[in-house]
């Protein structure tokens, strides 16, 4: 195991607004190091040119937090809202046949000193966990 970066779904999620210029996407953690983008607005290339816009900018702020082996790719399949709340979450870990409703993100990296490291109460609720581990 290694140590964990903590990062809030609120960055995750601005990058992607931001550098993208949509709202109704998801980030699907697959597995420990791959990331799924879901995208349900446009063509097939509208949606890849999101993805590849939102994959250069969470690479950038992933490589930040020395988390640069990351594998990312477009989803075929449109966000999937919540099956019990019905609500869209934008972050979403789907590891194994359950998608868990407010899980943590686990990639390789370093833990940075921006306290995205740091443990404790105030932390883990809301936080997605990006973890190393070679």
């Amino acid at each position: 195991g290694g140590r964990a970066v903590r990062l809030l779904p609120l960055a995750l999620t601005t990058i992607v607004e931001e550098a993208t210029g949509r709202h109704r996407f998801q980030i699907v953690q697959t597995a420990d190091v791959t990331l799924a983008l879901r995208f349900d607005q446009g063509d097939e290339r509208q949606r890849r040119d999101a993805f590849h816009l939102a994959e250069v900018a969470l690479r950038r702020h992933l490589a930040h937090h020395g988390i640069v082996h990351a594998r990312m790719s477009l989803a075929a399949e449109a966000p999937i809202p919540d099956r019990r709340s019905g609500k869209l979450r934008q972050v979403v870990v789907a590891m194994g046949v359950e998608t868990s409703d407010d899980p943590d993100l686990a990639l390789p990296g370093r833990a940075s000193e921006s306290g995205f490291a740091r443990s404790g109460p105030g932390t883990q609720p809301r936080d997605r966990a990006l973890h190393e581990g070679h």
